[in-house]
């Protein structure tokens, strides 16, 4: 099995586990959408993609396991090089995220609605955040940017996001100076990490 199909399990609202073939390497739209007692996945280590709405709505859903990982929390593998657009959108139990390093770019609203979400680490190669990836994350007090160039982002990334209380962790004092500087994240309070 290489591919689970869009809307394979959408609104499966008591499936609350599943395992996936390490030969999986697709996920299309919608696949889980809306499985609301899914709070575990562990995902094989060769997905590439992630497509649109792949896990919206999943609101039980607290970590996505990865082969070899010793980290307990959202951890996507470095073999996805696309999460698609609302991938995780109203996941609200979702409480850190880690991204691979290939992703240069995360979509529109990927994590917007995710009200637990905490803790965000943002690695070197991320140049852009598209408008709502992070909107309504009410509860985020701690972002991790790794590169020392601020990733371009819109006005509403952050939306509802508080800005006074969530602290901007940066590498360097140059990096700090960067931010300070840069459109919207300027709007934060920025640390060297």
């Amino acid at each position: 099995l290489k591919s689970i199909g869009a809307y394979a399990f959408a609104g499966c609202i008591n499936l609350y586990d599943i395992e996936l073939p390490n030969s999986l390497l697709y996920l299309e739209k919608y696949a889980f959408s809306g499985c609301k007692s899914l709070y575990t996945l562990k995902i094989p280590s060769k997905l590439q993609r992630i497509s649109d709405y792949t896990f919206s709505k999943c609101i039980s859903l607290t970590e996505i396991k990865i082969p070899g990982s010793i980290r307990e929390e959202i951890s996507i593998p470095s073999t996805v090089k696309t999460v698609g657009i609302g991938a995780f959108e109203n996941c609200t139990e979702l409480k850190d995220i880690s991204l691979p390093t290939t992703l240069t770019e995360i979509n529109y609203y990927t994590f917007s609605g995710c009200t637990s979400l905490t803790t965000l680490t943002l690695h070197s190669k991320l140049t852009a955040i598209n408008n709502y990836a992070f909107a309504g994350c009410k509860s985020l007090t701690e972002i991790h940017c790794k590169n020392s160039n601020p990733p371009l982002i819109g006005e509403n990334t952050f939306r509802d996001v508080n800005r006074i209380g969530c602290k901007i962790f940066v590498p360097s004092k140059r990096a700090k100076k960067s931010y300070s500087t840069a459109l919207y994240w300027n709007e934060f309070t920025i640390y060297i990490e």
